[in-house]
């Protein structure tokens, strides 16, 4: 993003968010909500592909990955106010409700947003200011007008406020703004993920689950 001013090309952010999308899949089929998406957290790799030079994401630190399902607001409250980034919080976030999957896709609404406009998907960094916004206000990060209609669309399905209506990872791996980078498709069987489905996160996801258990 550097060579481009911190604003990535729209070929560029299809390619990495499809990326992102891929590993939280295979985090959510390995049973764990990241929790603390940010771009701080996605680690670049160099890389080539048929010989031409690009770059491949991990995401990294799950200190704060959780299961789903998982409600953990009494410690939440005692020790540390929230958990996640407040720029990448969903509202259920804020509001301390059982943890899904869908909190890690608002998450990664904002990350292309942030591709996309080169600073973040807020114009404020304040936490109470952030706060006051997603609940008190109802409102949702600003999706930037000079993107297509197919990409407003999918960033629509990333924030949607109502976690049971939001979009899934598997989900927005089928929308056309995504499909339409005519990637190398993911191929799956019921139950079971293919290599390059896991290639990517899976290393992040198996350090995870040791140092938990």
């Amino acid at each position: 993003m550097k060579d481009y001013g911190g604003r990535g090309p729209e070929s560029h952010v299809r390619k990495y968010t499809q990326m992102l999308l891929k590993g939280l899949s295979c985090i959510y089929y390995n049973g764990h909500v990241h929790c603390d998406l940010k771009l701080a957290n996605i680690l670049v790799f160099p890389c080539r592909d048929h010989g031409v030079k690009g770059h491949h994401l991990k995401i990294a630190d799950f200190g704060l990955a959780r299961e789903p399902g998982e409600d953990d607001s009494d410690k939440l409250l005692h020790m540390y106010q929230y958990r996640g980034t407040p720029c990448y919080m969903s509202p259920e976030s804020v509001q301390f409700v059982e943890i899904t999957s869908a909190l890690d896709i608002w998450s990664l609404g904002c990350i292309a947003v942030e591709m996309i406009k080169g600073r973040i998907a807020w114009v404020t960094l304040d936490s109470k200011e952030l706060f006051n916004k997603l609940v008190r206000g109802n409102e949702s990060p600003m999706i930037p007008e000079n993107m297509p209609e197919k990409g407003k669309d999918f960033l629509r399905g990333c924030f949607e406020r109502d976690h049971c209506e939001r979009w899934s990872a598997d989900s927005l791996l089928t929308h056309s703004f995504i499909l339409d980078e005519l990637l190398p498709p993911v191929e799956t069987k019921t139950g079971e993920l293919s290599s390059s489905h896991i290639d990517g996160v899976v290393l992040s996801v198996v350090n995870f689950v040791l140092c938990s258990n």
